[in-house]
């Protein structure tokens, strides 16, 4: 929502936009320490004897929590530790399942439902549901990808689990104002 869209009902329209601007910091910090945790990751797989090296593996993933805790902290989320904890299950949960076919993806889809999770929810209703939505379609997109263009399918895990959470909030948030 920006300035031209008008009030919106028992909002404060500032307290929004530093919302919005808070999400998209978050966004953006929690993409570049997401991309160099699955540099190494991807490393882990891609050994020249072809073997797997676990100390590549380890370092990505030590680094998703911190992913999951920018997303949580300068967005401002009121229930930030809670959420962060229930975003690592989630994580592991859903780069366990995805990463059967396609590791890297595996993982960059746990950042993305991971990041659904902790990023705090703009103020209006049915957040979650497009949320969710637009995880799915990032799981679909990004293994698409994957299997037919190897390397824009690692650039895809690199850069958009994150941004895929955040236009869904746009989205919602535009609809809102759209809505009569």
């Amino acid at each position: 929502m920006v300035p031209s869209d008008g009030p919106v009902v028992g909002v404060d329209h500032r307290e929004v936009i530093a919302s919005r601007r808070r999400r998209w910091v978050a966004i953006g910090i929690a993409t570049v320490v997401m991309a160099f945790g699955m540099v190494n990751y991807a490393a882990a797989f891609t050994g020249p004897d072809g073997g797997f090296r676990p100390a590549y593996a380890g370092i990505g993933l030590a680094l998703a929590p911190f992913v999951l805790v920018i997303c949580g902290f300068v967005t401002h989320h009121p229930q930030a530790p809670r959420r962060v904890v229930i975003a690592m299950v989630v994580f592991v949960i859903i780069a366990l399942s995805v990463g059967l076919l396609d590791p890297l993806h595996g993982a960059a889809t746990g950042f993305a439902a991971g990041g659904a999770i902790t990023l705090r929810e703009p103020p209006v209703e049915r957040v979650a549901r497009w949320r969710a939505w637009f995880v799915g379609s990032y799981a679909v997109y990004g293994l698409v990808v994957a299997v037919l263009a190897a390397p824009a399918g690692v650039i895809v895990a690199l850069t958009l689990p994150l941004v895929f959470v955040g236009v869904a909030d746009e989205f919602v948030e535009w609809w809102a104002t759209r809505s009569p």
